[in-house]
């Protein structure tokens, strides 16, 4: 379709389109305004690429939808929209939901907590190129910056990483899937304040007036000045419900939010807040939003084929992003959409609204996400994988044909324990009874009065076989394996191994190498890459300079690196991101034994390492605590302000030591007495030793210096205490010499 790109007359390009703007749903005038800067195709229509990719999804959505529904009630012990127990039939049945779900996703996001917030600090950064110091200065001040900003949760300079982190896991297991946006996130505004302004006191002529002092004269007064009020500057991390992404079905399974042809993410706001997002510049001062009337803003406001996903989400009756939930006006809801769409190799971006009209301009991925390097600002990650398959089942749909069954077997055995307590009554044709009383009969309740015994007796249902519970342990071992839980159904139901310790532990441990599978393909798809673009966003807009201040003084890279400040350039470089998260991290036990374990092996082959490699013991402190439960274990530890002395600077002590013995030997040597005399000449021998310990002791190695200045001192502290009695020895005969 040929696109007007203004209404020059002299423009001699194509126009057959008849000029149609944003309001028909075509291209804006201004949405071409940089067209030949970013060489745009202008014969392409953007917007009927994202109305197909609309089209595409809702036809497609439909079992994917379903069984996410399904998913959602089963995490919140509610029987599936189409289930038996719904039905009239079953009006009077026992319905129990078993919450085993709920207790499988609760166990599993437990894992996910002790896994990523046991320490401090999970996330590490390093350098590419770990020979160049002022790289590894770099990484270590990012990490640093990092770990600040996932550690705050304050709206203006902190991530809410922990509920963000929890939420796309719950979002993985129960969609299989988990998406979410990494940007900076800017909003300031302008204030007014007074000010003092001192200005110099003129007379008539313009000249400055002058106290009796020589000092200028000044007029003090107050006036206002404007000034920028920041109540936000930081990196976020927007996590987006699986519903509200559009994908390419054909887009490579290993990486779809990057490589999908066309990508779309529905945003449902107010539509006061997107006229304010349409006019923020953002922290560049940048903006390609158009001028969109609120006529056009309000027509935004469809409904979508995935509103049973977000009312089984929200157990509510009425969806509260629909558009008759709203007040309406300024407060209605409008669905606002950010496209991805790759042509000819390149991939652009651009706003609308809906799939109606352009709502920003049409640039180029690398231009309107500078941080990302080309790369679009999100991330897909998987909570089950399945080759070749862009949206995989959801582990938590993968247990539901047992979760039925479970369901089935214990409300047939509570409905037969039910009629056993209370059984059916049989009552002889043709009798009269009280027939509401017969009803309602329960325990306190009136006795029913017969003529005749035989006129109304009660039917028992049989016993509980117990061939139903163990087909019911039998059914609850098989979700345990394959949720990777582990509960006491498990070990009932493996009475060979329950009955030793080396037996329970065979099964926590299959149990937990499933949990430990989930959480590294968690993590490796959705956790280090969601960070690797909050730390390009740092690179890129990090400005606070008391962030930055403390970030530095925390990496110590004058200490490890011995550089003392870095430029931008030194900031701005490719780094690898890690989450330390291996075997084990989701049993604290099990992860400080395989720690054991590997300290006492290293240490039989420390002697043979590089001695350039040292034992950093603060990471062991924190990793050690962390596993026992203390988030922070370098609080109870303290620095030794004395610490270990410098070899050399120990040396020059013995040194002045030495002079001062001299000093005083040479006081000494002129008393008469033998005594004092035979201790003077043992000093001397002690001080010609020292001295030549200390002479030798600059061509030994550290260690063996450290070794020799001990030695030293111990002689050094031993001459002391003999010069000390060597002076109370000769004071006291020149104390009694007057008596």
């Amino acid at each position: 379709m040929a696109v007007p790109r203004n209404n020059d007359p002299n423009d001699s390009r194509d126009r057959s389109d008849g000029g149609r703007n944003a309001t028909t749903g075509n291209m804006s005038i201004e949405a071409l305004a940089d067209a030949e800067l970013y060489d745009i195709p202008v014969n392409v229509d953007f917007l009927k690429i994202v109305q197909y990719a609309e089209t595409q999804n809702q036809t497609n959505a439909g079992h994917r939808n379903q069984a996410w529904q399904r998913s959602l009630r089963a995490y919140h012990n509610e029987h599936s929209s189409r289930s038996k127990y719904l039905g009239r039939l079953y009006s009077n049945r026992t319905k129990l939901f078993r919450p085993k779900t709920r207790s499988a996703v609760r166990k599993n996001l437990a894992s996910v907590g002790n896994a990523l917030f046991s320490t401090s600090d999970v996330v590490s950064i390093r350098a590419e190129h770990d020979s160049d110091p002022r790289k590894l200065a770099s990484a270590a001040v990012w990490n640093e910056v990092l770990n600040y900003r996932l550690d705050r949760t304050s709206t203006k300079a902190g991530i809410p990483w922990f509920l963000i982190a929890i939420g796309a896991s719950m979002d993985a297991q129960l969609h299989g899937i988990c998406c979410s946006k990494q940007c900076w996130e800017y909003e300031a505004t302008t204030k007014t304040r007074q000010v003092e302004v001192r200005k110099p006191l003129m007379d008539d002529l313009g000249q400055p007036v002058f106290s009796p002092d020589g000092i200028p004269a000044e007029i003090i007064s107050q006036e206002d000045e404007e000034y920028e009020k920041i109540s936000k500057d930081r990196p976020m991390i927007l996590l987006i419900p699986p519903e509200n992404v559009i994908l390419d079905e054909s887009a490579p399974w290993y990486d779809p939010a990057q490589l999908s042809g066309y990508l779309t993410i529905q945003y449902p706001m107010t539509v006061n807040d997107a006229k304010a997002m349409m006019k923020s510049p953002g922290k560049t001062d940048e903006t390609a939003w158009l001028d969109v009337p609120d006529e056009m803003l309000k027509t935004g406001s469809s409904e979508y084929d995935s509103q049973g996903v977000r009312l089984a989400r929200q157990q509510s009756g009425q969806d509260r992003q629909s558009r008759s939930s709203g007040p309406g006006g300024e407060h209605g809801i409008v669905w606002m959409h950010e496209n991805f769409v790759r042509f000819d190799g390149v991939d652009y971006h651009f706003w609308s609204i809906g799939s109606i009209s352009y709502a920003s301009k049409i640039r180029p991925t690398e231009e309107a996400y500078p941080e990302q390097l080309g790369a679009r600002p999100y991330t897909i990650g998987y909570g089950a994988i399945e080759s070749h398959t862009i949206y995989p089942m959801s582990p938590v749909e993968s247990w539901q044909p047992l979760q039925q069954e479970a369901n089935d077997i214990v409300n047939l055995q509570l409905d037969v324990m039910k009629q056993w307590a209370a059984p059916i009554a049989k009552v002889r044709q043709g009798r009269m009874f009280d027939w509401n009383s017969l009803q309602k009969r329960g325990a306190g309740g009136i006795d029913l009065i017969v003529k005749d015994a035989d006129d109304i007796t009660f039917d028992r249902a049989p016993d509980i076989s117990s061939s139903t519970y163990m087909q019911s342990d039998r059914i609850n071992a098989d979700m345990d394996d394959l949720s990777g839980s582990f509960s006491q159904g498990s070990v009932a139901t493996n009475r060979a191994l329950n009955e030793t310790v080396g037996g329970m532990r065979l099964m926590s441990g299959s149990a937990n190498s499933v949990t430990e599978f989930d959480l590294r393909l968690w993590v490796e798809t959705w956790v280090e890459p969601v960070l690797r673009q909050v730390v390009r966003a740092l690179q890129h807009y990090e400005t606070d300079e008391a962030i930055l201040s403390i970030a530095g003084e925390r990496s110590k890279m004058v200490e490890r690196f011995g550089v003392d400040s870095l430029t931008d350039e030194d900031l701005i470089h490719e780094a690898s991101v890690s989450v330390n998260v291996g075997i084990g991290a989701s049993d604290p036990m099990q992860r400080l034994q395989k720690l054991g374990m590997g300290f006492q092996m290293l240490g039989t082959i420390a002697p043979f390492f590089n001695k350039k490699k040292k034992i950093d013991a603060e990471e062991i402190i924190k990793e050690v605590m962390g596993a026992i439960g203390f988030n922070d274990g370098m609080r109870f530890f303290v620095d030794d302000e004395g610490g270990d002395k410098n070899p050399e600077m120990m040396m020059e002590m013995a040194k002045l030591e030495i002079e001062k013995g001299k000093l005083s030997l040479e006081a000494e040597m002129n008393s008469e007495d033998n005594e004092t005399r035979k201790l003077v000449e043992q000093m001397q021998g002690r001080f010609s030793l020292i001295e030549t310990l200390i002479n030798r002791m600059a061509d030994m190695n550290e260690v063996e210096m450290q070794n020799r200045v001990n030695r030293a001192n111990a002689l050094t502290k031993g001459m002391g205490d003999m010069f000390g009695q060597m002076g109370q020895g000769a004071r006291r005969p020149q104390q009694r010499e007057p008596v």
